[in-house]
């Protein structure tokens, strides 16, 4: 499946997951990717899906914001595609490399999807 199709599949069933559920464990060799989700105006974003899929193999790990709006995830030395995504707000997708004791640390702003909003949102 390619990785869009992923994407999509992936915002079609995230909400019947455990959102609790981290599918990755601290091991050597793995690091840190911490981040903050927000709006545009600088609000945390709880309960955004955070997805991550290894370039070079089949991992994929999944998570959810909490409700400060961060999430922290150990994952083996690698590169990785990153898609997050809130109801209301466009997918963010990202190419991040981690590397072993060198944790990663991102905010990212999720824009508003206007296109898909009801009039009562705006």
């Amino acid at each position: 499946m390619r990785f869009f199709g992923k994407i999509a599949l992936f915002f079609a069933i995230m909400p019947l997951a455990n959102a609790q559920s981290v599918l990755a464990i601290g091991s050597a060799g793995s690091a840190n990717f911490v981040g903050s989700v927000i709006d545009p105006a600088g609000a945390i974003i709880g309960k955004a899906h955070v997805w991550i899929h290894e370039d070079h193999g089949n991992a994929e790990f999944t998570t959810t914001t909490d409700k400060l709006g961060t999430f922290l995830i150990d994952l083996p030395d690698s590169c990785y595609d990153v898609m997050i995504g809130s109801p209301g707000f466009q997918p963010f997708s990202k190419r991040i490399c981690v590397h072993r004791d060198k944790p990663l640390q991102v905010k990212i702003e999720l824009k508003i999807d206007r296109e898909n909003m009801t009039g009562d949102q705006f």
